[in-house]
């Protein structure tokens, strides 16, 4: 929870409650890892699968992006990792950053060498962009899931008794009974 709102409400906001919304967001987070992986994996165990069919390739091309022994076993570790970061809101924290560090990484990476004309990723124009998604969209993720750090928690009003003479700071009086 952000700093300043941690502690006890002052007493000038007794009618409000503090409500975080990081549950609502880390189910919408866990979809997004869960059609990150999905995207990302099948591709990449197809290609993986029609790379050890067939030992004269050394790449596929899917979607122009060429895809090699060495980029498809990082793909498919992105994907397994986005996997298994579903389950967990903690090790989502930790997967989407790490995927969006090396990410960016591997755009300077990638643009360097592409430059020199040597990489084990292919380095071209597709691999980068490969990459400067992953990194966008992890950084994305990795942004919804704390939104109580970045914007603070959302205010609602205490439920109160519906009634006449329910409002601030008033005590509903006792009914009569009946004999």
């Amino acid at each position: 929870m952000a700093r300043d709102t941690r502690g006890r409400i002052p007493g000038e906001t007794t009618d409000i409650r503090r409500v975080s919304l990081t549950g609502a967001h880390w189910s919408g987070a866990r979809r997004w890892l869960a059609v990150q992986a999905v995207v990302v994996g099948v591709p990449t165990v197809a290609v993986l699968i029609i790379l050890g069919m067939s030992p004269s390739r050394d790449a596929v091309m899917v979607g122009g992006v060429r895809i090699g022994w060495t980029l498809g076993w990082c793909l498919l570790g992105v994907a397994v990792a986005t996997g298994v970061a579903a389950l967990w809101r903690r090790l989502a924290l930790m997967v989407t950053g790490s995927v969006s560090v090396a990410a960016v990484i591997l755009v300077v990476v990638c643009a360097v060498a592409g430059a020199h004309h040597s990489h084990p990723f292919g380095s071209t124009a597709p691999v980068l962009l490969v990459w400067a998604a992953l990194f966008c969209y992890n950084l994305a993720v990795a942004i919804w899931l704390v939104p109580d750090h970045i914007e603070g928690p959302a205010w609602a009003p205490l439920r109160r008794s519906s009634g006449p003479l329910s409002t601030r700071g008033s005590v509903r009086p006792e009914r009569p009974r009946s004999p």
